[in-house]
């Protein structure tokens, strides 16, 4: 598409990057990274998350145990 066929307002590539930029310093300013365990408080923040004995684990250690050919 040519040039003189283009509607609308023109913006070059720095200046479309630079207003990207702009939001993103005015979304991060106005609180968009908040910490995660901000809502969390007293014990909820201390508490232990591992869970040994969840499945999870169980099957990670399980084929961990697993004996594995060597490379040639």
């Amino acid at each position: 598409m040519s040039d003189s066929k283009r509607t609308g307002p023109k913006v070059g590539r720095r200046g479309f990057f630079g207003a990207s930029l702009g939001l993103a310093a005015m979304g991060l300013a106005g609180g968009g990274a908040l910490p995660a365990f901000g809502k969390e408080t007293g014990d909820a923040r201390t508490k232990a998350r591992y869970q040994p004995d969840s499945e999870h684990v169980k099957s990670f250690y399980h084929v961990n145990r697993f004996v594995w050919p060597e490379k040639k």
